[in-house]
């Protein structure tokens, strides 16, 4: 490889590295009252990039797919929920009725169906963070999957989302941890490997 690609390929890991790092970061800050909003959508924004730089160097071109799949399925399902909320609930508040076991269904309803919701999305997110290890060799990547993947699973007893936050933490380490350059395929696989030895053996 000629020092002009070797150069060049190490410009674009800092790319992904700064774009992924920082955005999974300012998807931390929605708590902050005003601007957090602004902070989670520049975030996904930031994000989005840095999967589509990680597909392009390194031609998976899965790695974007499942990535954007997963935002789509999150922001057009957060829409949905409302609209089903709406349909669900204001009869309810219209004419304060009782919570009786039609109310319960409702509930019932609207939680299946967030919690699809967030499986589904959460599936999607955790390939394309997998397909990241397995091209980039940082096993942090498949872990932030995992914890993402185990904590929407888990998200209706509440503990899925420190599951959830845990991964966030994961992801932000996985960037940063990015190499300078891209390592062997037989390199990296065998990182993936070696980690899940690791993990059955603990």
């Amino acid at each position: 490889m000629s020092e002009v690609l070797v150069k060049d390929e190490k410009q674009a890991l800092q790319r992904i590295k700064n774009l992924g790092g920082i955005g999974a970061i300012l998807t931390c800050l929605n708590f902050i009252p005003y601007s957090g909003i602004l902070l989670l959508i520049a975030g996904f924004v930031f994000l989005i990039v840095a999967f589509y730089q990680a597909s392009q160097l390194s031609q998976d071109k899965r790695i974007f797919h499942r990535y954007i799949t997963a935002v789509a399925i999150g922001w057009i399902g957060l829409f949905a929920l409302a609209i089903l909320g709406v349909i669900l609930f204001l009869p309810f508040m219209r004419h304060s009725a009782n919570f009786d076991n039609s109310a319960i269904i409702r509930v019932a309803v609207f939680l299946l169906f967030w919690l699809g919701v967030m499986i589904t999305g959460a599936y999607f997110q955790a390939q394309s963070y997998k397909l990241m290890a397995e091209n980039f060799g940082v096993v942090y990547f498949k872990w932030a999957g995992n914890l993402l993947l185990w904590g929407a699973v888990t998200a209706i007893l509440l503990v899925g989302f420190v599951l959830i936050f845990l991964s966030v933490i994961f992801l932000i380490i996985a960037f940063f941890s990015l190499p300078d350059k891209m390592p062997p395929e037989q390199n990296s696989q065998a990182i993936i490997k070696e980690s899940d030895k690791g993990g059955q053996g603990q």
